[in-house]
């Protein structure tokens, strides 16, 4: 692809996720757990869109229609643009998405965006962190802001490398690897135990959303499983 034919929305999208995650790394610095979410999950939402326009033409002309009902929409959808970015992601970094089939990376895309809404629109885990901030306990959902943040970071890359037809500059997937760990070895194990996080599990009222919780953990572990195989 020729990075001169991106059009202008596209470049603006991507520039826009771009400065988007910048704010962000300032809002994840000062603790601000709900905020640092919120824009994480926007950014998302025009890094796929700024892609998208670029590489299929039914959303491009679908994009420009302002004011177009939600029913009346075909290819900007959320769902059919995680659909259709799935489908080039192989195409945009063979390295990173190469070996996963069609499916796991359709799990990925989904079980991300779902989880970012679920930071975001959820009053009931917005209350969870907010009392996770009243317990000096932040560090905590920090952890998965950070992880939101740098998988966004590395497929922005991928998506400009792609773009700019750039072979040379390939990410350390081994230093990827070394970074979660410290990033996990944040976290106060000793301070974090079993019966500590307990208070956590009955904000969610775990009673009463088993069968959603029990579902999104056997969804996380086979699409563990899965890319183990893969």
């Amino acid at each position: 692809m020729d990075d001169e034919k991106l059009p202008k929305e596209s470049c603006n999208l991507l520039n826009q996720s771009y400065m988007t995650i910048k704010n962000v790394q300032k809002l994840v610095k000062n603790n601000s757990l709900v905020d640092s979410n919120t824009l994480i999950r926007s950014s998302f939402e025009n890094l796929i869109m700024g892609m998208m326009i670029y590489l299929d033409s039914n959303v491009y002309e679908e994009f420009k229609k302002f004011g177009l009902r939600d029913e009346d929409r075909v290819y900007t959808k959320q769902q059919k643009l995680r659909n259709l970015f799935k489908a080039k992601l192989k195409m945009i970094d063979k390295d990173m998405f190469g070996d996963m089939s069609n499916r796991q990376i359709q799990k990925l895309l989904d079980g991300y965006y779902d989880k970012l809404c679920f930071f975001t629109h959820s009053t009931l885990v917005v209350n969870e962190m907010v009392e996770g901030t009243l317990n000096n306990d932040e560090d905590l959902f920090l952890m998965i802001a950070k992880q939101n943040m740098y998988f966004l970071e590395v497929l922005l890359n991928c998506c400009l490398k792609y773009i700019i037809n750039d072979d040379c500059n390939s990410i350390g997937y081994e230093y990827m690897f070394v970074g979660w760990c410290i990033l996990i070895s944040d976290i106060n194990r000793e301070k974090y135990t079993k019966e500590y996080l307990s208070r956590y599990s009955g904000l969610l009222y775990e009673d009463i959303n088993k069968d959603y919780i029990k579902q999104s953990n056997n969804d996380l572990k086979q699409l563990q499983e899965e890319i183990k195989i893969g």
